[in-house]
C-alpha cells in the first residue's frame, strides 16, 4: 500500500511500507516540532546490511503465550496497521521477520508473560512484534527493554471481541540509546486494552502509539510515567482513532524531569501529544486525557499538547488537561520536619508522584521493581 501525498491532517494521515512517500523529519513539520531531529536522523535512512541487526528478544516467562520468529509473509503484519512517518517505515524495511507472541484462547488469566528485548551489537537494530490475543481470552504481558545504539520498531496488539489485554513497557535503555518506536493496537468488539509506558532512561526516545477499534464497546486505558535526566529527549506521542460508535478512551501520563545546568549535557527534555479523533460516525464516545509534568530543576523543559478533533457532537464526553510545574517545596518541607533528610524527602515526592499509575496497571510483581529503579534513576542523575 504506497502513497505519494504527505499530510499532516491526523484523520487524512497516509499509511505506507516505502520509507520516500514520507518527508525526512524537520523542524517545521507539525510531528516534528519538538523533537531534536538531528538526534533522530540515522534512522530516517535504511543503513547498510552490514550496519543493521534484528533485535534480540527472548520469553522469560511465558504464561498462556508462545512466542516464535517467522518471515513477515507468513505473519499478520500490518493488519493492525501500517508505518504512518518515515521512521516506522524504516523500520518496517529494517526487519524482514517478526516475532509473534501468541495467546492461548482462555478466560482464566495465567501469570504475566514476560518478553525481554535487546538491541544487537552492531550500530542499529529493528524489530517487529505482533500479539495476538484471540476471542474471549485476559492476557498480562511484560516488556522489558534495554540496549544501546540506535533501535527502530513496528510494535502491533491485535486484540479480538471480548479479549482482555494488559501490557506494560519498562524501558531502561542505554545513556546513548536513540529510540523511535511505533505501537498499534487495534481493539474489537466489546475488547479492553490497558497499555502502559515506562521510560526511565535512553538518550532520546520517541514513542508513537495508535489505538483503533473495530466495533462498540472498545475499551482503552493509555497509561505512562516517564523521567529524564540531563541530556535527555523523551517524547510520547498517542492517537486515539474513534471511528465506531459507542467506544471509550482514557490517557493519563506523567513525567519528571531533572536537567543540569552545570553539566555540558544541560536540558531534560520531555515532550507529550495527545491527539484525540473522534470521527462522525463515533456516537456514544467517552474519552479524556490528561498529562501532568514535575519539573525538578531550572534546566528542565516540557512541551505538553493535548489535543481534540471532533466531528458529532452526539458523545457521551470529551475532555483533556495539562499541567507543568515545579517541585513543590511545600511539600519538601513538610517531610524535612518530620525527621526526612532532603535527598530521600525529594525521592518520596517523585515517588509519590509516579504510584498511582503504576499501581492502575494493577501487576503486582512490577510495583516494587519499578520503585527500586526510579530510586536508582533519581540517585544517578543527582538527586
Amino acid at each position: 500500500m504506497n502513497y505519494t501525498k504527505y499530510t499532516e491532517h491526523k484523520a487524512d494521515r497516509i499509511f505506507s511500507t516505502a520509507i520516500d512517500d514520507f518527508p525526512k523529519p524537520h523542524g517545521k513539520l507539525e510531528d516534528w516540532r519538538f523533537t531534536p531531529t538531528r538526534r533522530f536522523s540515522p534512522l530516517a535512512e535504511l543503513p547498510e546490511q552490514s550496519q543493521r541487526a534484528l533485535w534480540t528478544v527472548g520469553l522469560t516467562t511465558a504464561g498462556a503465550a508462545t512466542l516464535r520468529r517467522v518471515a513477515r509473509e507468513e505473519s499478520a503484519a500490518g493488519s493492525v496497521e501500517l508505518p504512518s512517518d518515515r521512521l516506522a517505515a524504516v523500520a518496517w524495511n529494517g526487519s524482514p521477520s517478526v516475532d509473534v507472541v501468541q495467546f492461548a484462547a482462555t478466560d482464566t488469566p495465567a501469570d504475566p508473560t514476560v518478553i525481554t528485548i535487546g538491541t544487537g551489537k552492531k550500530p542499529f537494530t529493528f524489530g517487529h512484534l505482533f500479539v495476538d490475543v484471540p476471542a474471549h481470552t485476559t492476557a498480562e504481558l511484560l516488556i522489558y527493554r534495554s540496549g544501546a545504539g540506535a533501535l527502530a520498531d513496528n510494535i502491533e496488539f491485535s486484540i479480538a471481541d471480548d479479549a482482555s489485554l494488559t501490557v506494560a513497557f519498562v524501558n531502561l535503555w542505554d545513556d546513548d540509546a536513540v529510540v523511535a518506536s511505533a505501537e498499534h493496537a487495534h481493539l474489537g468488539c466489546n475488547a479492553h486494552l490497558h497499555h502502559g509506558v515506562i521510560t526511565l532512561s535512553g538518550g532520546a526516545t520517541r514513542i508513537t502509539t495508535s489505538v483503533t477499534y473495530e466495533g462498540p464497546g472498545g475499551d482503552a486505558d493509555m497509561s505512562g510515567v516517564f523521567f529524564g535526566g540531563a541530556g535527555q529527549h523523551v517524547e510520547n506521542r498517542l492517537l486515539i482513532d474513534h471511528s465506531v460508535a459507542q467506544c471509550r478512551s482514557y490517557v493519563h501520563y506523567k513525567g519528571a524531569l531533572l536537567g543540569n545546568p552545570e553539566s555540558k549535557l544541560g536540558e531534560a527534555h520531555g515532550v507529550w501529544v495527545g491527539d484525540v479523533l473522534i470521527r462522525p460516525q463515533a456516537h456514544g464516545t467517552d474519552t479524556y486525557e490528561s498529562n501532568r509534568n514535575l519539573l525538578l530543576s531550572k534546566a528542565a523543559r516540557a512541551d505538553s499538547i493535548p489535543n481534540l478533533e471532533i466531528a458529532t457532537g452526539q458523545i457521551i464526553g470529551a475532555g483533556h488537561a495539562s499541567t507543568t510545574g515545579r517541585f513543590d517545596e511545600e511539600q519538601l518541607f513538610y517531610l524535612q520536619s518530620r525527621g526526612i533528610d532532603e535527598i530521600t524527602a525529594r525521592q518520596l515526592v517523585v515517588r509519590g508522584f509516579f504510584h498511582d499509575i503504576v499501581h492502575k496497571l494493577n501487576l503486582p510483581s512490577l510495583e516494587e521493581e519499578l520503585d527500586a529503579v526510579v530510586v536508582r534513576q533519581l540517585e544517578r542523575a543527582g538527586l
